[in-house]
């Protein structure tokens, strides 16, 4: 049995197991399964293939949704239907094919007693040109999964009138040749978290070094120390009243004309301030200008030297002087390699 008879075997896993492992059938299968083991390891494809090669698989192909263990897990992504007719337009006719095509898929999901929350409807128009639209429904809790008829066509029509109503806009009526309708986002196809149960989005991660210290701030001190020349004292000497300061009790008198001793010492000995004036430019003058060094001319490429007769042979064949003497430079004087380069 070839293998892409077997159901969940498409063109890429068969890609995969015809050019990588030599497998087209499922005999071929069966002997190669150490080499399949190696190659796509503990996947849910691997055990997929095993199971055909024993003849126990199931259809519908492998699958990455969980435990496949697990019977809480709903391994099917997407259930749907698709048909192909003559080309229809209207919004009456195309209606009909989408109340058709809702029916199948309904009764699909009833005999696998499944009810999806997400629809996609798929449009091929006569010229081949395929849109997918996808919807939710509406509702919330258990009530927004749905199977029936009469629910999907809700769901999906107003779908199909934007459709029909963007190629009227556009002055092309839209006729259309197939039509296709898939429910995903399964009920119960995600369990729930157990109480307390956190995933990777609710973690915040922290920084594995430790914070750097911070820097202290010495501690002051009573006694003030001598300024360095430069530094400011905390008074200003030329602000200072002297009937104002003979006035004052001994011990403050005492205190400030100390301050005052240090004011005038750091003024004495301060070095003057740097000027922040930039030097001025010199004016260029007309005549410095004329004598700025002109940029050496570049001497003329030196002529090539032409094979006369090769160039005649060449033109013979109806083609250009020019064209000939470019194709022989380029084929090194070669006239059979500078005709193919002509030819080419």
């Amino acid at each position: 049995m070839i293998s892409t008879q077997v159901g969940g075997i498409g063109r890429v896993l068969e890609m995969k197991l015809s050019d990588a492992l030599n497998v087209r059938t499922c005999g071929d299968l069966i002997d190669n399964l150490p080499e399949c083991y190696c190659v796509l390891g503990k996947s849910a494809a691997m055990g997929f293939l095993h199971e055909v090669a024993l003849g126990c698989g199931e259809c519908g192909g492998p699958t990455d949704d969980g435990d496949e263990d697990d019977e809480r897990v709903i391994r099917r992504k997407g259930l749907g239907n698709e048909r192909t007719f003559r080309p229809v337009r209207g919004v009456a006719a195309l209606t009909e094919k989408l109340v058709r095509i809702a029916g199948l898929v309904s009764e699909r999901l009833v005999k696998h007693d499944m009810r999806a929350a997400k629809w996609t409807l798929k449009l091929k128009t006569t010229d081949f040109r395929i849109t997918t639209r996808e919807t939710r429904t509406k509702e919330t809790g258990k009530s927004r999964h749905i199977r029936s008829v009469k629910s999907i066509v809700a769901v999906l029509k107003p779908l199909l009138l934007e459709a029909i109503g963007e190629a009227e806009a556009a002055g092309t009526p839209l006729e259309i040749r197939l039509m296709g309708v898939r429910s995903s986002d399964f009920e119960g196809q995600y369990v729930p978290l157990a109480r307390g149960q956190t995933t990777l989005k609710d973690v915040k991660f922290k920084s594995a070094s430790p914070p750097r210290p911070r820097p202290t701030a010495a501690p002051t001190t009573a006694a003030s120390a001598p300024a360095s020349p430069g530094e400011s004292t905390g008074i200003d000497g030329a602000d200072v009243d002297p009937a104002t300061l003979a006035e004052l009790p001994p011990a403050v008198r005492a205190d400030i004309e100390r301050q005052l001793a240090l004011w005038r010492k750091s003024r004495r000995s301060a070095p003057p301030a740097p000027s922040r004036r930039p030097p001025p430019k010199k004016p260029r003058t007309l005549d410095a200008f004329l004598a700025a060094r002109a940029p050496a001319p570049v001497p003329p490429p030196l002529p090539t030297q032409v094979d006369e007769p090769a160039v005649e042979q060449i033109t013979s064949m109806g083609f250009s002087r020019r064209s000939s003497i470019a194709a022989l430079q380029q084929a090194s004087g070669d006239v059979q390699l500078a005709l193919e380069r002509l030819l080419s």
